[in-house]
């Protein structure tokens, strides 16, 4: 009786771990495969992964309220496919944050460019005459050696691609005056005198007229994409794609517009405020001021984006006395 008793027993664990084996192995695999249990839905997702980039590294990550060990450059695996609040934080910078949306089985890419939290210094008058030098703005640019010209034949300007008998006819302009603002080997980006602004391609002769005035713009050669403001909105467009962007209003007069050299974020200055935008949107678009209640006329950046220089006032060319730049420190 107490062998048979231990052959029941024995036939009943064996039924029962297999019968636990079959039910958690496939478990076991979908746990592996990134599977996670969605309890408002009771169903199993497929998890996705979040990977983390901050200029300059070792930011803090906070992710949904919750803060995580480790800091930035960081891969986040395995996280329920929803939308997720983001926070970055470095000390000596400003906190940055968006909603960024993972999706199941996909690997989301959020970087970060961090701004530092800094006041603006004047410069002294040798070091404002070397940062006014690098200054290159839509009001004193100029295009040595230019590769076009413009010629009224009577009934419309001509784009012309060289000089002399071998020049090229590119494109045609309704009648009126036109200077060159930017080209490069693809595109040519020219104003009117009322600051109606064209983008020109230099194969095919395609002419874009930008829907409102230009009174300033920051032109990314590397990628054909311009940047540019009507003194209330700021817009970018792809001469690629054609595509034209709205990225913000504003109830001030807008000064200037340009790009980080990095290209992925770009500053807006109004009259008193100074705002850094990111170029990616996610569910969001991060936008940090980074100085207020000032005032701002003309501003630019160095050649490696480390500092930005501002004017409260133009030169005057008459003037005796220099002018004086104001610097702000980007990254510490």
């Amino acid at each position: 009786m107490v062998g048979y008793m231990h052959i029941t027993l024995r036939r009943f664990l064996f039924v029962f771990f297999a019968l636990a084996f079959v039910i958690t192995a496939p478990l076991v695999v979908l746990y592996t495969a990134g599977y996670r249990l969605n309890i408002s839905n009771r169903s199993l997702q497929q998890t996705g992964v979040l990977a983390i980039t901050t200029f300059p590294r070792g930011a803090s990550i906070v992710l949904s309220g919750q803060g995580l060990a480790q800091k930035t450059p960081y891969v986040v695996q395995r996280i329920m496919p929803n939308t997720h609040d983001v926070i970055l934080n470095k000390k000596g910078y400003h906190e940055w944050s968006q909603r960024v949306r993972v999706d199941e089985g996909k690997t989301t890419y959020l970087s970060a460019r961090l701004f530092a939290v800094s006041e603006p210094v004047i410069l002294g008058a040798a070091d404002s005459a070397l940062a006014l030098r690098s200054r290159d703005t839509v009001n004193l640019i100029t295009i040595e050696d230019p590769s076009v010209n413009f010629f009224n034949n009577g009934a419309n300007v001509e784009v012309r691609a060289g000089t002399g008998a071998s020049d090229q006819l590119i494109a045609l302009l309704p009648p009126g005056e036109y200077r060159l603002l930017e080209e490069d080997p693809e595109y040519i980006l020219i104003t009117e005198t009322r600051n109606v602004a064209f983008i020109v391609a230099r194969q095919g002769g395609e002419v874009v007229e930008l829907p409102k005035r230009l009174t300033a713009f920051d032109w990314l050669a590397s990628e054909d994409l311009l940047i540019w403001t009507d003194g209330s909105e700021v817009n970018t467009y792809d001469a690629v794609t054609g595509e034209d962007t709205f990225i913000t209003r504003d109830g001030q007069s807008i000064i200037d517009v340009t790009w980080h050299p990095e290209a992925d974020s770009f500053f807006v200055a109004t009259a008193t405020t100074l705002s850094a935008y990111d170029r990616s949107v996610h569910e969001t678009r991060e936008v940090i001021t980074l100085l207020s209640d000032v005032t701002i006329v003309d501003m630019w950046l160095n050649a490696s984006g480390k500092n930005l220089y501002y004017l409260d006032s133009l030169p005057i060319e008459t003037d005796t006395e220099p002018t004086f730049v104001h610097e702000l420190t980007l990254t510490l």
